[in-house]
């Protein structure tokens, strides 16, 4: 396994290997390799076509906490990666660290993937990421009905709209609330609600693909308003003592 991956694109192969056990001196184990590769899917279809290049500097893992990094065709492997089952076969799982993808860019397969070992086979994985864009719903306490979880009747209208915009090409949600003096329980109630009811919007759409939303939270203060009273006071009995 001593070998320089060509430097070409094209390609290259990680056989299987018998060697010794070091349970029994007579009997020998089948170790698998694997290989594979982290492509650009320019398109968005989770399958790399011929034109799509590779992603390099990418970070692949295994459960047991070995890793590669891609190469500048996106290529990676992993010498002896698995030792499976004699008969049955194992199942070999492989994890992309997405922290490791170019700035803007996304999974679009799934991030973790399995495959099932066997003898004489050798495993291929392919993950692909894309630059997504990123739209922004800025939210505050007046889009609620006050102390509680329900939007106010003059802002339902923007959620048409909404779910129109990410129609128009793949993108990420995020929900950005702004929070003031509201009890933190009821910013992540908010938070909940608004997400499941687009959730729910989009998929009666029966869309392209998939969203993603992500909720974020941001603190006028710094921190729950509650937490700064809790924190002076605390300072203020240490003060007194």
């Amino acid at each position: 396994y001593d070998y320089a991956p060509p430097d070409d694109g094209r390609p290259f192969s990680v056989h299987t290997e018998l060697a010794q056990s070091p349970l029994d001196r007579d009997r020998q184990i089948l170790r698998v390799g694997l290989k594979g590769k982290v492509f650009d899917d320019e398109n968005r279809n989770s399958v790399q076509d011929n034109d799509e290049p590779g992603l390099a500097n990418v970070q692949v893992f295994t459960p047991r906490g070995l890793s590669s990094t891609t190469d500048r065709h996106g290529r990676f492997h992993f010498t002896c990666a698995v030792v499976p089952d004699e008969h049955r076969g194992s199942n070999f799982a492989l994890k992309v660290d997405d922290r490791s993808l170019p700035a803007g860019y996304r999974l679009s397969t799934d991030q973790m993937q399995v495959k099932r070992a066997t003898r004489g086979k050798t495993l291929n994985f392919v993950f692909g990421a894309s630059i997504h864009r990123v739209v922004a719903l800025d939210l505050a306490d007046a889009v609620f009905q006050p102390h509680t979880t329900e939007i106010r009747p003059q802002w339902l209208p923007r959620f048409d709209l909404l779910l129109e915009e990410l129609t128009k090409a793949p993108s990420v949600l995020r929900l950005s609330y702004l929070a003031d003096t509201e009890p933190k329980p009821l910013v992540r109630a908010r938070l909940k609600v608004l997400k499941r009811r687009i959730a729910q919007g989009w998929a009666a759409l029966d869309c392209c693909y998939h969203l993603e939303i992500e909720p974020q939270v941001f603190w006028r203060l710094g921190e729950p308003a509650e937490d700064a009273v809790k924190r002076a006071e605390r300072r203020m009995a240490r003060q007194e003592q």
